[in-house]
């Protein structure tokens, strides 16, 4: 839990358009990762829900479920139509409904998933148009020397 407490520090300093809020579940979670990157994959949800969700609550959660570390990125924002969920994924994909309101490249959720399968885990996303959306990453828990 040590990288998302850190995360949400940094992001609590910063001046930002969302109601962030810290749900740790399971304390001491350990995690063999790489904070650099685990906080680059943060970030960039976070910096997402700004971008797509202003003035919403972002909840970011962590617990077990098993052998693996769950972390939820939960927003109340506009959400995604469920045909583009697999695709945002993609290596340089945009909502078209968002590509003219929002400045990006495509490339932001396609690396979050790259940084994910480094690390063994999984990353999804569940939405609907108007119900916001929630991120999930897996993480083994192994005896390692980071903690999420």
């Amino acid at each position: 839990d040590a990288v998302l407490r850190d995360m949400f520090q940094r992001s609590q300093l910063r001046e930002i358009d969302v109601n962030l809020e810290l749900e740790i579940e399971s304390q001491g979670v350990i995690v063999q990762a790489d904070p650099m990157r685990l906080g680059q994959v943060f970030d960039n949800l976070i910096n997402n829900a700004i971008k797509y969700a202003p003035r919403s609550t972002v909840i970011i959660r962590l617990f077990v479920d098993g052998d693996d570390a769950v972390i939820k990125v939960i927003d109340d924002g506009p959400g995604i139509d469920k045909e583009h969920l697999e695709r945002i994924f993609q290596r340089f994909y945009r909502v078209p409904e968002t590509r003219m309101a929002v400045r990006g490249s495509g490339l932001g959720l396609y690396i979050c998933r790259q940084i994910i399968i480094a690390h063994d885990g999984t990353i999804k996303a569940e939405s609907d148009t108007g119900q916001g959306t929630t991120f999930y990453m897996t993480l083994p828990i192994v005896e390692g020397d980071e903690s999420v």
